[in-house]
């Protein structure tokens, strides 16, 4: 089948499909159908309210093939109200969805492939086309409210970080501070101790007391009496 050259590396994501459906046949149906197969891979999956076995599937395409059939699938993957569409096998069908790692859908397909094919009735293909337009007008303005509240957020941020360093900076400064004062005050204690302990005890008749003055371990002397 004839293939859109820029159309490459789309990754579709089958949301359920049966054990028994293998690697084997779900290439041959997009081999087919869709386009250049380059690689499957399997996720496990458990339904929670009865307990069965299924896969997910992930497929990446090559390319994608220029068909009505093709173009109709991924406008519908692209800009349908759901962002899927459906693969029809001889077992039934797959719900489809473009494939993404960050739940982001990555426009990297090739516009054209994605416009309402030209041979559909005037009616219907403008409002496809009016339906594109409001999608991507929505896109658009999700897109640009996601920017400014980055942003707010961005500068929240910034003001906080700044408002945390200065408070973080007048404290280390605060610190520093104490931390000259006490070495001041243990220096002016150091010099009053040394001044105590070179004064001669001859007129004192509680040296004990004198002791205590000397070392530091008391302050205060009993009332009324003199320590030279």
């Amino acid at each position: 089948m004839e293939t859109i050259a820029n159309t490459t590396n789309v990754s579709l994501y089958i949301k359920r499909a049966e054990l028994t459906q293998t690697e084997r046949y779900i290439h041959s149906v997009f081999s087919e159908n869709v386009g250049d197969v380059e690689n499957i891979s399997f996720i496990e999956k458990t339904n929670n309210a009865n307990g069965a076995k299924y896969h997910s599937v992930i497929v990446r395409l090559g390319r994608i093939n220029d068909t009505p059939y093709t173009k109709k699938l991924m406008h519908d993957i692209y800009y349908g109200s759901d962002n899927s569409s459906k693969i029809h096998h001889s077992k039934g069908y797959w719900i489809v969805a473009q494939h993404t790692t960050n739940g982001r859908v990555r426009k990297n397909i090739d516009m054209d492939h994605v416009l309402p094919d030209a041979d559909l009735p005037h009616q219907e293909r403008i409002k496809r086309l009016e339906d594109m337009v409001v999608s991507l007008s929505n896109e658009l303005k999700t897109c640009r409210e996601k920017i400014e509240n980055d942003k707010k957020t961005f500068a929240n941020y910034d003001a906080q970080h700044t408002k945390d360093w200065l408070a973080t900076f007048s404290l280390h400064s605060q610190l520093e501070d104490s931390e000259l004062r006490e070495s001041d005050l243990k220096q002016e204690v150091n010099e009053l101790r040394a001044k105590i302990g070179l004064s001669s005890p001859k007129t004192c008749d509680q040296p004990s007391i004198c002791r205590e003055i000397a070392t530091g371990e008391c302050l205060s002397s009993p009332k009324g009496e003199t320590h030279v």
